[in-house]
């Protein structure tokens, strides 16, 4: 597994799926990546309902995307499964950075089920860190309970940004807002009815 370090990577259509049962843990970098790579216009990844990616660790610092990292018009759909147990940021080396377990920048990430919980990143962001790209929430979606500065969903900077980053549908799940000088209002239009 610590080689699937694993890259879904542009050219012909690659496709992933993860279906029940499917583990895939422990990988560890320091840089950046230390999962699942998913990067350019024909890859995507599929997460399933019993699938888990857990455990993996980024050590070093100016470091993202502990379990998934989502990159150049590439596309990730959650609808069912878990993220958990990965780390970020937590050496003494690592003086700042990114984290995020899962990493959107310039891809697509559709989120209809599962759940991002029970990750650490003790000097930036815990779950989900939205620097551009699209992200879509509904159904029964949840990313709360992380650790971390910033602990669950972090839109990068700016309006022109937040307004890529939305519901659809009917979320019955629980979103954590985890933004800086921003209220839930401005990062994503949910309701209090929406789980928030």
């Amino acid at each position: 597994w610590n080689r699937l370090r694993q890259r879904v990577r542009d050219g012909a259509t690659a496709l992933v799926t993860l279906g029940d049962g499917a583990v895939l843990r422990n990988g560890s970098c320091s840089t950046k990546n230390a999962g699942v790579l998913v990067n350019g216009s024909g890859a995507k990844l599929v997460m399933e309902d019993g699938s888990a990616i857990t455990g993996c660790e980024l050590t070093g610092g100016g470091s993202y995307g502990t379990a998934v990292s989502i990159e150049n018009s590439s596309w990730f759909e959650m609808k069912g499964g878990t993220i958990g147990g990965c780390t970020a940021l937590t050496t003494s080396a690592a003086t700042s950075g990114y984290g995020g377990t899962v990493y959107v920048y310039g891809g697509s990430f559709v989120m209809t089920g599962g759940t991002i919980a029970g990750n650490v990143c003790e000097k930036s962001v815990g779950g989900v860190l939205y620097y551009s790209g699209t992200m879509s929430l509904s159904g029964t979606a949840t990313i709360a309970g992380n650790s971390g500065l910033y602990p669950d969903l972090y839109v990068h900077d700016g309006a022109s940004k937040r307004a890529n980053v939305h519901t659809s549908g009917i979320l019955s799940g629980r979103i954590g807002i985890s933004a800086a000088n921003l209220t839930a209002g401005e990062l994503l239009p949910i309701t209090a009815d929406s789980g928030l």
